[in-house]
């Protein structure tokens, strides 16, 4: 951990030695470290955001590279870069690499330089919050807020509720056809406004993160323009103490796999996935859009979050016929440029000590001997 103020001016260097330029966690985003704000991340502190920005520097830079290793036939890491796109990607052509390229190079570019949010289109500062408690579930007859975080009256100074107001019920129409469920109105004192959103639980406070292994989310203004603000949440679950490249991945020989099976203690690549890694994951929902970064084509219309899911090994969520993931919604799935990331950051800075190159085959850490 280092206290923030060092970062505030800042230069960092990536572990190959590639100097860097970095911003702060309260350049970048709208964030509150007084524990009396509802979704204040002072229990996280913010040397841990600090971190977390040098890390998304140094995994973007990993996924460059990793896009330069796979399309350059000289690159000494071509081979293991050429398997990494064919296992993950599903065998990408040069445009998927192009494609590719500009997706890490844009999580780069607006760590060390800011910029607008949301596919360009906002150029309002995202909010980051830790946990869920800056909003609460509402129902249609509560009293509607405004902007100001007071009831809404009509001409007559009676108090207006939700259920009564035609841009509240739009939104929820919409919602709920995108999602295919129940939608309800999440009201937030932080962002003066609603989120139209499912019921996570019982309680008015439940919120995303009261979900069972719920790590982050994100919206955006495209998908529900009642705020203005783009905002990422952090769950507690997401919290694992995980540095990247501090964890060591038990590194098996691929030619003791059995018929694609892993010998018996293999590691796998969620053991060295650090906490970062949610952050980095919704960077790519924040400047993209929440709604652009959705996988086309899933069966529960969601997002990919499985390593043997996104690797095709394993039915996607909800399939009925057992559809597995297909290339182009790999392309569009932000854990599987996280993870491609993660794996690529290992295989280039962290060699053996016999020198090889450890590599993530169906997802296990590995080192091959045909390179």
């Amino acid at each position: 951990m280092f206290p923030l103020r060092h970062f505030l001016c800042c230069v960092l260097l990536f572990s190959v030695g590639t100097l860097v330029s970095a911003l702060s966690i309260t350049d970048l985003f709208e964030i509150s470290f007084d524990e009396d704000v509802a979704g204040n991340c002072e229990a996280e502190g913010a040397g841990r955001f600090a971190r977390y920005i040098k890390e998304g520097i140094s995994l973007a830079m990993a996924g460059i590279d990793f896009v330069n290793a796979a399309t350059d036939s000289s690159d000494e890491l071509h081979v293991q870069a050429k398997r990494l796109g064919t296992e993950w990607f599903r065998n990408p052509d040069s445009d998927d690499y192009e494609s590719i390229l500009i997706y890490y190079e844009k999580v780069l570019d607006w760590l060390q330089n800011n910029g607008p949010n949301d596919d360009g289109d906002n150029p309002l500062k995202p909010y980051l919050f830790c946990g869920d408690s800056w909003a609460l579930r509402k129902s249609l007859q509560d009293p509607l807020f405004g902007t100001d975080g007071k009831p809404v009256r009509d001409n007559n100074g009676d108090v207006v509720l939700i259920g009564d107001n035609s841009d509240m019920l739009n939104a929820q129409s919409e919602q709920a056809k995108a999602t295919r469920q129940a939608v309800y109105p999440y009201w937030s004192e932080r962002l003066s406004g609603y989120v139209w959103a499912p019921a996570f639980g019982p309680l008015p406070t439940d919120g995303y993160c009261a979900q069972p292994k719920a790590y982050g989310f994100c919206f955006t203004p495209s998908s529900q323009p009642l705020i203005g603000h783009s905002w990422i949440s952090l769950c507690d679950y997401s919290f694992t103490d995980l540095v990247l490249g501090q964890p060591k991945c038990n590194v098996v020989e691929k030619n003791d796999f059995r018929e694609n099976v892993a010998p018996e203690g293999a590691g796998n690549i969620n053991d060295v996935t650090p906490e970062s890694a949610t952050f980095f994951h919704e960077l790519f929902h924040l400047l993209y859009g929440a709604a652009e970064t959705i996988p086309p084509d899933t069966p529960d219309r969601k997002e990919v979050y499985g390593t043997w899911q996104i690797l095709g090994q394993e039915p996607l969520e909800g399939a009925t016929n057992g559809e597995k993931m297909e290339s182009y919604q790999a392309l569009a799935n932000p854990e599987t440029y996280t993870q491609v990331a993660v794996a690529f950051y290992y295989t280039k800075t962290l060699p053996l000590a016999d020198g090889r190159r450890q590599e993530f085959y169906t997802g296990f850490c590995t080192v091959q001997d045909d390179v």
